[in-house]
């Protein structure tokens, strides 16, 4: 059986498309490294006159707080 001049040309075509998509699909690599997590350090530095300043108020609510009663509200 002879087939037409259409389909033999096209089997061709077809047979080389599919050998260059399939050599194409092991050409592509991706790689991905681990994510590392590492800690961050902050260094805060207040100035002396303001952290006397908040211990001075800090210490007059505490003063308050001892001077005054307290009274638990009662569970319901």
């Amino acid at each position: 059986m002879k087939m037409p001049k259409l389909k033999r040309g096209l089997l061709p075509l077809a047979g080389a498309s599919l050998l260059t998509i399939g050599s194409f699909t092991g050409c592509i690599h991706v790689k991905t490294d681990p994510i590392r997590i590492e800690p961050i350090y902050i260094n805060i530095t207040i100035n002396h006159k303001i952290q006397r300043e908040l211990d001075d108020i800090f210490a007059a609510l505490d003063r308050q707080s001892a001077a005054t009663e307290y009274i638990p509200l009662e569970e319901k």
